[in-house]
């Protein structure tokens, strides 16, 4: 198993990493490399050596695009112009591309793995959680959209001396994959023409989903009980993206909009992810059980993914984690032997 830490390459950033570009990480913290959310930059901050995996740019509100919806994006976005600016796209077939220009990085840096977001939701949506569109509706485009860039990206894998990258899909809380129902995760599988597919599991994302729980005790039991019902698809559960995000009492199952009027749709934009941000908190994972969460899974990457703002806040955030993870994964090892003694 791999720990890595998620990564950022923007240039307000990059001062975070200096001197060395991350490398003092790797060493002080016992990392493996780097997961990097790549932003369409020239990816120039990290050695790309280090960059396990790529987690690929993402629209958190596409389906309607992806189905064609002009009218409502019209309306939703406040102009034509504004959605075709949004989306930098006008047509599918845009979109497709804007992907697989992504794909072409990661086979420049020879990653070990991808990850692609599949969930859709609207600016409304992130306050009322009242979804336009079904999760087999959100499920039916990725498959659709996910299969349209993978198709040329095997057929340039065919001309590359390299192992073809895991594609990990990752769970939200909103409409799509979100772990809540087995027999989409499953459609969601098998609707996918790739023969390294995969999940990768966001706990805090899947903290989320039940915006209830109150105590990491009841976190830690919500985890492992969605993990449970999908027991016959664990297998391709091969990442963790592990954070913590208990959001109450913030975050209700809906509430009421905010007031749009006059505003932009960047503006609108800006008001719904500080929002969001509230409710996504990634805060380093101290809930228990997680040895038996990374028991029940192929864990072939750990990463660290949890908000910073400054290298001493990195450093703070990262020490604990590495810490927990080191405890857990010992407490673990002690548990084991105890038993084996027990039995014998």
């Amino acid at each position: 198993m791999k720990k890595l830490l998620s990564v950022i390459d923007i240039p307000e950033r990059s001062s975070f990493y200096e001197p060395d570009k991350g490398l003092y990480l790797l060493k002080d913290y016992a990392l493996d490399g780097f997961e990097l959310v790549y932003c369409g930059k020239d990816m120039s901050t990290f050695p790309r050596k280090n960059i396990v995996g790529l987690h690929l740019p993402f629209f958190a509100d596409w389906v309607n695009f992806w189905l064609k919806d002009y009218e409502f994006l019209d309306h939703d976005f406040g102009s034509r112009s504004a959605w075709i600016n949004f989306f930098a796209a006008s047509k599918r077939e845009d979109m497709i591309d804007f992907y697989q220009s992504a794909l072409d990085k990661a086979l420049e840096t020879e990653v070990e793995y991808m990850v692609f977001h599949v969930s859709q939701v609207s600016l409304d949506e992130t306050f009322t959680y009242k979804a336009r569109h079904s999760d087999a509706t959100v499920i039916k485009c990725a498959i659709e959209l996910i299969n349209a860039i993978l198709g040329p990206f095997k057929e340039k894998l065919k001309t590359r001396a390299m192992p073809a990258p895991a594609f990990l899909m990752e769970n939200l809380w909103w409409a799509g994959f979100n772990l809540l129902d087995p027999a989409l995760t499953q459609t969601l599988i098998d609707g996918i023409d790739y023969p390294n597919k995969g999940f990768m599991l966001d706990t805090g994302h899947l903290l989320c989903a039940r915006p209830s729980l109150a105590t990491e005790e009841e976190g830690a039991d919500w985890i492992i009980s969605c993990l449970k019902q999908h027991r016959q698809l664990l297998p391709f559960f091969r990442g963790i993206h592990l954070h913590s995000s208990l959001s109450k009492p913030y975050a209700p199952v809906s509430r009421d909009l905010p007031s749009w009027e006059g505003l932009s749709y960047e503006e609108r934009y800006a008001e719904s992810y500080y929002h969001v941000e509230k409710i996504d908190k990634h805060e380093p994972w101290n809930l228990p059980r997680l040895k038996e969460i990374l028991d029940l899974l192929p864990t072939e990457f750990l990463v660290y993914e949890f908000k910073y703002n400054s290298k001493e806040e990195l450093c703070h955030k990262l020490r604990q984690q590495v810490n927990f993870v080191e405890a857990a994964l010992e407490e673990g090892e002690i548990h084991e032997k105890i038993g084996r003694t027990n039995i014998s």
